[in-house]
């Protein structure tokens, strides 16, 4: 909206500034004129100098609406990626675990704490954990970049604690994760911690 003003006062000045020097030429004691010819000599006067101006105020404009369209589409796509990435997530947590005893268990119950962790294959917790350690720091870092481009709003503070989340579970876990696993899951909370 102040781009909008700035360019509203600028078109104002601009006929002021023509106007003003007419008035004070002409004078304030003059006659408005009843004939034809003065008035388009004024004219031509007034669009011989109003003119240039504002065609200039109106690139100003396009050139604002450009960039304003292209500052959207990067919004546009920084959620997109915050969505592909949530989707990978969402993907990999419902997936089926072979349990230690009894039926398959989705993944997402073991990490939202519906399941107990003793309860699922050790071998295949780890490598699924492994996997979602992957998908979170990539998920972070989108969230990030979005939360750097955007006004916080719903959308960033969802992704945002649900990215928290996944990696209290992980650090929760991180004895049991490849050896990188506590650093890399640092690196991640620091990245959505990180001040705007």
């Amino acid at each position: 909206m102040r781009p909008y003003l700035f360019v509203a006062g600028l078109a104002v000045l601009l006929i002021v500034a023509v106007c003003a020097p007419f008035y004070l030429v002409v004078g304030s004691d003059s006659v408005v004129s009843r004939e034809a010819k003065d008035w388009s000599e004024f004219a031509a006067y007034a669009g011989g100098l109003l003119g240039p101006g504002l065609a200039f105020i109106s690139i100003l404009l396009v050139l604002y609406t450009i960039e304003r369209r292209d500052r959207e589409g990067t919004k546009r796509d920084l959620l997109a990626n915050v969505e592909k990435a949530d989707d990978a997530v969402s993907h990999w947590l419902q997936r089926s675990l072979p349990a230690s005893s009894g039926a398959p268990k989705e993944y997402g119950d073991v990490v939202w704490g519906l399941v107990d962790t003793h309860a699922i294959d050790a071998s295949h917790l780890r490598r699924a954990d492994e996997r979602l350690l992957e998908l979170v720091c990539y998920y972070s870092q989108t969230v990030a970049l979005y939360r750097d481009n955007i006004d916080h709003h719903f959308v960033y503070q969802y992704h945002h604690d649900r990215a928290a989340a996944l990696i209290y579970y992980l650090e929760e876990r991180a004895s049991t994760l490849q050896q990188m696993a506590g650093p890399s899951l640092a690196t991640c909370r620091t990245i959505l911690q990180a001040p705007r």
